[in-house]
């Protein structure tokens, strides 16, 4: 997840898998909410990071500055803040050809003390997420009697069953944009 001090611009989150297409969206993979990468264990690479910052997250942070806060091109400037993992170990070549998006490492054995991310932006994340997944899979109602055959526990294991990626990618970007602006400010503090 990335998103700035003043909760004006989250970048589009990005999803690691196994299935280099996954059958649920290989014939929707552009029109995902999400960036979706795959590797061998389903964990971000050196490669998959470039790639991102390269292709995606440049992009994204120049279209946002210059189409909606009318900042001229030439004044363009981002810092990505990334933490210490394996797949960040070539941070100084994360730049924009011009120079002026780059990425930057938080020093190390400090990621969980002061990560933005990680201040209560994750969990927050991840408990609306898995209410969603609840809201959409569980069955609740019970049918009457006489239609056994059809109970609110069959119906919510049948939900369940047809749960797939495209549900958890489109579940998980609507709850990144459900999280409150006060949770992304107060999560960086600790760093500003």
């Amino acid at each position: 997840m990335s998103a700035n001090a003043n909760e004006s611009h989250m970048l589009t989150h990005v999803v690691v898998g196994k299935s280099k297409k996954p059958r649920a969206v290989k014939d929707i993979m552009q029109r995902l909410p999400v960036h979706y990468y795959n590797s061998q264990n389903a964990w971000f690479t050196v490669s998959i990071t470039s790639d991102w910052f390269i292709i995606h997250a440049v992009v994204e942070i120049r279209h946002k500055q210059v189409e909606d806060l009318k900042i001229p091109a030439d004044e363009v400037k981002a810092i990505i803040l990334l933490n210490n993992a394996p797949s960040h170990h070539n941070i100084e070549k994360l730049c924009s050809r011009d120079g002026r998006i780059r990425c930057q490492a938080l020093i190390p054995n400090t990621t969980s003390a002061i990560q933005p991310m990680d201040q209560g932006v994750i969990y927050a994340t991840k408990w609306l997420y898995k209410r969603k997944i609840l809201d959409e899979v569980k069955e609740v109602e019970e049918t009457s009697e006489d239609q056994v055959e059809d109970t609110g526990r069959q119906r919510t294991f049948r939900n369940l069953k047809l749960y797939n990626f495209r549900s958890s990618s489109h579940n998980f970007a609507a709850s990144a944009k459900e999280v409150k602006a006060t949770i992304l400010i107060k999560s960086w503090e600790k760093l500003l």
